[in-house]
């Protein structure tokens, strides 16, 4: 029989490694105990807190891993994605640069340099970082995933195919692609196909509260009285609105007064329809929980 005894730091890496960061943080959560100055250990502490979007937290832990004498590389290629995503532009693009200047065949630090030059508006730049990303790396997953973001690969249904089989063929985990497709299926605006798809990472991974709130905000997008407001976001809410306004007017203009009126109606009830009928959802499938 197993006895209880503290912690192992292999029992931390099992977690860390097989993506269940809920644990490692639930494990860390009395304190450091005997791992305080281990350095290796405030990094998975670190890495896990950003993984699930605890930024400020993951930062004061990266940096005592920087402190305690750990390999800066994934340290400061942690520390500048943590800037990304908290908007601290400047900051993040020099810690992404000191990750290179440690090491320039680094394909991961150049596809994350390439997402912040992508996010500050400087796609040409963005293009030809993450094209450098792919050929040090042709098979690694994140990298193609930020290549499919980087370049707009979902916005064209062909592009899109050749770039889900080619990340199909990557280095990721299961879940990783899972997630991946889930994406994809969301930017073809089919939520259906997404929550099938995020459905399945969450069955691999039940503790992930983001994916189980992405399967929340999907089942409300896919509910059926929303097929309206899906076709709206097919099409874009702009051309609705030239198709709307701009139909009303030629019919008024060509002195078709009862057809422009029945339009406009027609028009309005379609807004305040695709305007309603989301808290109605909610509220029903509240219900329904």
């Amino acid at each position: 029989m197993i006895k209880e005894k503290a912690v192992s730091l292999e029992l931390v890496e099992h977690y860390f490694h097989i993506h269940k960061y809920e644990q490692v943080i639930e494990i860390f959560k009395d304190g450091m105990g005997e791992y305080i100055n281990n350095g290796v250990s405030w990094y998975i502490l670190g890495y896990s807190n950003y993984s699930l979007e605890n930024y400020e937290l993951a930062e004061e832990q990266m940096k005592e891993a920087l402190r305690l004498g750990i390999n800066e590389e994934p340290v400061l290629h942690v520390l500048g994605m943590i800037y990304i995503n908290t908007e601290r532009w400047q900051e993040s693009e020099s810690a992404l640069l000191e990750v290179l200047r440690i090491n320039p065949e680094s394909a991961d630090a150049h596809a994350s340099y390439a997402y912040l030059m992508k996010l500050v508006g400087q796609r040409k730049k963005a293009s030809l970082l993450i094209k450098k990303a792919l050929e040090m790396n042709p098979e690694d997953g994140r990298t193609l995933r930020l290549h499919y973001f980087i370049e707009e690969l979902g916005n064209g249904k062909k592009e899109q195919i050749n770039s889900v089989q080619k990340y199909m063929n990557s280095n990721d985990s299961e879940l990783e692609k899972l997630q991946h497709l889930g994406h994809a299926a969301q930017n073809q605006n089919d939520p259906k196909k997404a929550m099938e798809h995020y459905g399945q990472a969450f069955a691999l991974n039940p503790e992930n509260k983001k994916l189980l709130a992405t399967l929340e905000e999907l089942e409300i997008d896919a509910h059926p009285l929303l097929v309206p407001n899906r076709l709206a976001g097919r099409l874009g809410w702009g051309v609705i609105w030239i198709i709307g306004v701009g139909l009303t007017i030629l019919l008024f203009s060509l002195d078709f007064n009862m057809l422009g009126t029945i339009w406009l109606y027609t028009y309005i009830a379609f807004c305040i329809y695709t305007y309603l009928s989301v808290p109605i959802v909610k509220f029903l499938l509240k219900r329904k929980r």
